[in-house]
């Protein structure tokens, strides 16, 4: 005797893409997701970092882009270049005045990066880093 099986999925539709149903999550922080799960006693911190409201933005991408040539020029280990990405990524979101991504960027980016700014004279990013870090 032969069975025919035949496979039922369900979707549903947003922005006229179809998804298959089942559980899908779309978490920014949490801290239990999905079926029968649960959490107790959890501390959430999140933290936005900000730029004065006069930031010149195109100073700052401008340092950024003077920085980021002298970071290449120096970079000899793994964990310099990864800081050299950081710094790309700030002056990405300067084109966005993203003053939150851009302080992160650079305090993602470390001591290395802080000392380059301030030995180039890249000031306004290392003025950046300095109030992040309470320098």
């Amino acid at each position: 005797m032969k069975l025919n099986v035949k496979k039922v999925e369900q979707y549903f539709i947003t922005n006229n893409i179809y998804r298959p149903m089942g559980d899908q999550y779309n978490i920014n922080q949490a801290g239990a997701v999905g079926p029968n799960s649960s959490a107790n006693n959890n501390v959430f911190n999140q933290t936005n970092y900000t730029l004065p409201d006069n930031t010149n933005y195109e100073l700052l991408s401008s340092e950024l882009a003077k920085l980021k040539q002298e970071l290449i020029g120096k970079a000899t280990l793994p964990e310099h270049y990864i800081a050299i990405g950081e710094v790309a990524n700030a002056e990405e979101a300067t084109k966005n005045k993203d003053g939150n991504k851009v302080v992160k960027s650079l305090l993602t980016a470390g001591k290395w990066v802080l000392d380059a700014a301030t030995n180039i004279g890249t000031n306004v990013v290392a003025e950046i880093i300095n109030k992040q870090i309470g320098g």
